[in-house]
């Protein structure tokens, strides 16, 4: 093989690899910006809401909620105003748990991720290129 050949396989190669992790996170904030959370939505008040202090750093105001036993869980994700809020937009996660804001570009984010029969959590995300992971966010069981 020429050397021009190996060079346009490596390329071909790593654009593929790039696209097979990125692309869960692109098709879920494609699907997400059809399924709008219906104005005024909002779960029961929780027992306990629990807020998370300092800045969480993100590449993308995107990534995965979790039951406590590590699965993905169907929440209420809100981005809110400074602060915690009135409602900015809202979407559910999917069934793995992956959600992502579709246009929410670098800067400082709040949320609010619900679901009945788990505590409220609130998030102060900061979104920048130099970050190198996505969210987790571990919902804990009310008591």
């Amino acid at each position: 093989m020429k050397h021009s050949q190996i060079n346009a396989l490596w390329h071909r190669l790593i654009v593929a690899l790039l696209i097979s992790g990125v692309m869960p996170f692109l098709s879920v904030a494609r699907n997400q910006c059809g399924k709008k959370v219906p104005s005024g939505f909002n779960y029961p008040q929780s027992q306990e809401t629990i807020q998370v202090d300092g800045e969480i750093k993100s590449r993308s105001l995107s990534g995965v909620v979790t039951d406590p036993s590590g699965a993905g869980a169907k929440a209420l994700v809100e981005r809110v105003r400074p602060g915690w809020g009135k409602r900015i937009s809202a979407i559910f996660s999917d069934t793995d748990g992956r959600f992502a804001f579709a246009g929410a570009g670098p800067g400082t984010h709040f949320l609010r991720i619900s679901k009945p029969g788990f505590n409220t959590m609130l998030l102060k995300v900061r979104v920048t290129a130099k970050a190198k992971s996505t969210l987790r966010i571990d919902l804990k069981l009310s008591t």
